[in-house]
């Protein structure tokens, strides 16, 4: 928590890690815009800066989906690509030639898997994929099942990957855990359906060292929106306890 708003630029592809923020350019580089002061922890705080960065808003996509950051890299989507470039610099690396522009890529591990949504081909709708450190890709999504937004969860060593099937009638949450020593993956498990999705919502986790917490924005109701939290167990399982947060003025996009 920084305590106050700092301007680091236009608007951007952007996330934020333990260094600052990293923004991605049109031309597929990155901008750290690095954590200078640390908040305070003084009784009276005073409010952490982060480095502003001289581009302006041409160099940089005003709307488009933030990327995933490890403890070494940082991942994103770009012309049906996942593609990375290391934190400390280099060139750009091209993982993937089959993702979805305009969806988000998710990390986690000690050596990172990712996880991202497909570009549909034919009339196959987009389909969640893996990409293991070998360079080995799982299916995420059995048979029949789409995806529009996968994450992924550190659970010990092995990894509890989500993903929902976005729909406007209903939207399935679907999850199954990594056994990262041997490169697969349990049974997949349809934890809740939520009511109907739009385009821009996304699933995130959190792991929790005893499984996984699976964040989803959400409506409730037909009237009311807000933060559905699902605490997902190591082994998967139906009906997981649920916890909303709602927003009291119906925020959309949230």
């Amino acid at each position: 928590w920084l305590d106050g708003l700092n301007d680091i630029g236009p608007a951007a592809p952007a996330a934020a890690f333990a260094q600052g923020v990293v923004m991605v350019t049109r031309a597929d580089d990155l901008v750290l815009a690095k954590l200078q002061q640390p908040p305070s922890k003084a009784k009276k705080p005073m409010a952490g800066a982060l480095q502003e960065t001289s581009l302006g808003p041409s160099a940089f996509w005003p709307v488009a989906r933030g990327p995933a950051v490890s403890a070494t890299h940082v991942y994103w989507v770009s012309k049906g690509r996942v593609v990375r470039r290391a934190l400390s610099g280099g060139d750009l690396e091209v993982l993937t030639n089959d993702a979805r522009d305009g969806t988000r890529v998710a990390v986690a591990g000690s050596s990172d898997v990712i996880a991202y949504i497909t570009q549909p081909a034919g009339k196959q709708d987009s389909l969640a994929r893996l990409r293991l450190p070998d360079g080995r890709k799982l299916e995420l999504t059995p048979e029949g099942a789409a995806a529009s937004s996968v994450s992924i969860a550190s659970d010990g060593e092995d990894l509890i990957v989500s993903y929902i099937d976005g729909r406007s009638g209903m939207t399935p949450v679907h999850a199954r855990r990594l056994r990262t020593k041997t490169g697969t993956l349990d049974p997949d498990v349809v934890v809740w359906v939520s009511g109907a999705t739009q385009g821009m919502t996304e699933i995130n986790s959190v792991g929790s060292g005893s499984g996984a917490w699976l964040m989803l924005p959400v409506e409730r109701d037909a009237s009311h929106f807000g933060l559905a939290t699902l605490a997902v167990e190591r082994e998967p399982k139906m009906d997981p306890p649920l916890r909303w947060r709602t927003y009291e003025n119906g925020l959309d996009r949230s």
